[in-house]
């Protein structure tokens, strides 16, 4: 019954932002250099856990071709998020158990290595909001990867009373979609340099 509940609720979630986002306009910056560099080398792309809901639009419409993994870490809500993900052609998940992280760390490193793209949700998932956790960091650097910081606003938007302030765009709003400039983070040593540059870039 449980996993009828979550599969009727992925369906109704996934049926409600397509046809939202229908009646929106969207623009997106930064498109072009984003695509000249995942089609070749993959990488990373990143954005805070208040802007997940535009994520699926973007891989499902924007480059429904290339490869794509979500990463979530195990739980009630990370299940729900893998029905709707496993919805997509391009896409699937990787789900990390809390007491597997250094297991799961490697294995993410290989497919990195493989030319896939990684979605991640640095502060997911639950907080700090827009505070980095240690794992991407540790992939970026470690991968050599790009990673593409993603971000957007709207002109008109709900925000949840969540721990990340989750935001829903409006119907027929303007949306603008960002994809700053690609960070290189092999070189980078410190964690703290690296969620200055990370927080700069994820601004909207």
């Amino acid at each position: 019954m449980k996993t009828l509940w979550q599969s009727l609720l992925s369906r109704s979630l996934y049926a409600f932002s397509y046809l939202l986002l229908k009646t929106c306009k969207i623009d997106i910056q930064g498109l072009e250099r984003y695509l000249s560099l995942v089609e070749k080398e993959g990488g990373i792309l990143a954005f805070w856990h208040e802007s997940l809901f535009l994520a699926p639009y973007f891989v499902a419409s924007i480059c429904p071709k290339i490869p794509c993994t979500a990463v979530l870490s195990k739980s009630r809500d990370a299940q729900l998020l893998a029905m709707i993900a496993n919805r997509f052609e391009n896409g699937n998940v990787y789900l990390i158990a809390h007491n597997k992280r250094a297991v799961a760390l490697k294995e993410l490193l290989k497919l990195l290595q493989e030319g896939r793209i990684l979605i991640i949700t640095p502060d997911g998932p639950r907080g700090p909001a827009k505070k980095a956790k240690d794992g991407l960091f540790f992939l970026a650097r470690k991968s050599k990867k790009w990673v593409y910081p993603l971000s957007w606003t709207a002109s008109s938007f709900w925000r949840l009373p969540s721990w990340d302030a989750f935001k829903i765009p409006m119907p027929f709003s303007r949306i603008s979609l960002k994809l700053s400039e690609p960070l290189r983070l092999e070189s980078l040593k410190e964690k703290q340099s690296f969620e200055e540059l990370l927080n700069h870039s994820l601004e909207a």
